[in-house]
């Protein structure tokens, strides 16, 4: 009878401990920061701050996102004319296309003769200074930094070749200005490089390969396109048929994050691989009689959890934007900067 008595009381404290374990895991879920709460707090407390330069063709922009009202500020840094560009992981030097009357013309059916447009490397320190020029480096597209900033990936055309040179894939060494040609029809993004800078992710015709620096070889990763290296080594990601998946860099453990029919960006990770950014299409009425209006939208999503939130509007008419996460952006040395983007559309 003690036994049967002592049984039922084990029965019951180990009820009641699952009990006070599940109340515990409940209370927790429910005082989570929401993601937007979380970024509003990063941003305010480190800085953390998804950015972006140029792009467009207009002038050199370096575009802030405000998480707490959902806004993108800008701040003229070169009234170059410029395409897209990519910031370095520290947040202090920016590598873009500069685009540069050559001095020469041609002429069009509507006017007798227009001035030509060339375009070269770029790179500049993050508030505009010390502007240096590779002029051998034509019509180059989508830079990544090295963590280290001693290199660059990118794709370019090698003028040292002459006019009739073809774009590539190269790495820029910053310490010498050597190039090395890696592939003919590959590209990267702007977070392409493992973090010890040994080896890079990129595309070509839709297959992820990995370059290793030493060997100067490739090795086919997986099939899919944009992939972006995460800052802890662990991941790449990709997208591919409409999801976001991410494999480990020595191919195994193919996972898929989630699905996004509408996805029109590469992942992009935050310094600790804790959360990605993206854009997506979204479409809504301007007014009753209106068309639908085509704009991106940037989501940002914790991956401990999945849970997600939209941070800007974007209009993506004819170009598509690049982010990145930087640490160290004061948002309130920004509330000077005009809003170019500021919707209330959910």
């Amino acid at each position: 009878m003690q036994i049967e008595t002592f049984t039922r009381l084990l029965r019951l404290i180990g009820g009641m401990a699952i009990c006070v374990v599940a109340l515990v895991v409940l209370a927790q879920a429910s005082a989570k920061e929401s993601v937007r709460a979380e970024l509003v707090r990063l941003q305010e407390q480190t800085g953390l701050s998804l950015v972006s330069f140029g792009g467009g063709g207009g002038s050199g922009n370096l575009d802030v996102v405000i998480f707490d009202s959902r806004h993108v500020a800008e701040k003229e840094l070169l009234k170059e004319s410029v395409g897209e560009g990519a910031i370095s992981s520290d947040g202090s030097s920016i590598a873009f296309e500069l685009r540069r009357k050559t001095g020469r013309t041609f002429s069009t059916p509507s006017e007798n003769e227009v001035p030509e447009i060339g375009s070269r490397l770029g790179i500049v320190h993050h508030d505009g200074s010390d502007l240096r020029e590779y002029p051998d480096l034509g019509d180059p597209y989508s830079p990544c930094w090295s963590f280290d900033k001693s290199a660059l990936a990118l794709t370019a055309k090698d003028l040292k070749q002459g006019k009739g040179a073809a774009q590539s894939l190269q790495i820029l060494n910053l310490g010498d200005g050597t190039t090395e040609d890696v592939e003919a029809k590959g590209y990267v993004t702007s977070q392409c490089w493992s973090p010890n800078g040994k080896q890079f992710v990129y595309q070509a015709d839709r297959t992820l390969r990995v370059y290793d620096i030493q060997e100067k070889k490739s090795r086919t990763l997986t099939n899919g396109q944009y992939a972006t290296w995460s800052p802890d080594g662990n991941w790449i990601a990709f997208l591919e048929d409409g999801g976001y998946y991410a494999i480990r860099p020595s191919g195994g453990e193919r996972k898929r994050l989630f699905k996004k029919k509408v996805a029109l960006t590469p992942l992009w990770w935050s310094p600790d691989s804790h959360f990605v950014a993206y854009v997506s299409r979204n479409r809504f009425p301007e007014g009753l009689l209106s068309p639908l209006v085509e704009q991106g939208r940037l989501r940002v999503r914790r991956l401990d959890d999945n849970a997600e939130d939209w941070v800007a509007n974007l209009y993506i008419e004819a170009y598509v934007p690049s982010f990145q996460w930087v640490k160290g952006i004061e948002p309130n040395a920004h509330a000077e900067r005009i809003s170019r983007v500021h919707s209330k559309h959910d």
